[in-house]
């Protein structure tokens, strides 16, 4: 049987195939058997007309990458982001002493 300690080390590696990417959007869903988010980028894909004017038929939406995250997993997240957001904006207020 493997023993795990009770607190082991943990080392964050980056996987060989280790990408940035900047999203448009993202869609989510959420039910019992768990979360998933689809993040999507628009590529606009214009047409110029004969009088040099530019005219966009077709936005292409691209979805790179889908994560799935257990129902507690995808809870945590959320909720984490969420905290993130609202400390961010509370530290854009002004502070009483700032105040007139």
């Amino acid at each position: 049987m493997t023993e795990v300690q009770k607190n082991p080390k943990i080392v964050g590696v980056k996987s060989t195939d280790f990408k940035v990417m900047t999203a448009d959007g993202a869609y989510t869903w959420f039910g019992e058997g768990g979360g998933m988010i689809l993040f999507f980028y628009d590529t606009l894909e214009p047409e110029i007309k004969e009088d040099g004017s530019v005219d966009v038929k077709l936005v292409k939406r691209t979805f790179p990458i889908e994560i799935r995250l257990n129902p507690a997993l995808y809870k945590d997240v959320i909720s984490w982001m969420s905290s993130q957001v609202k400390a961010f904006e509370d530290s854009q207020k002004p502070k009483k002493s700032e105040k007139k």
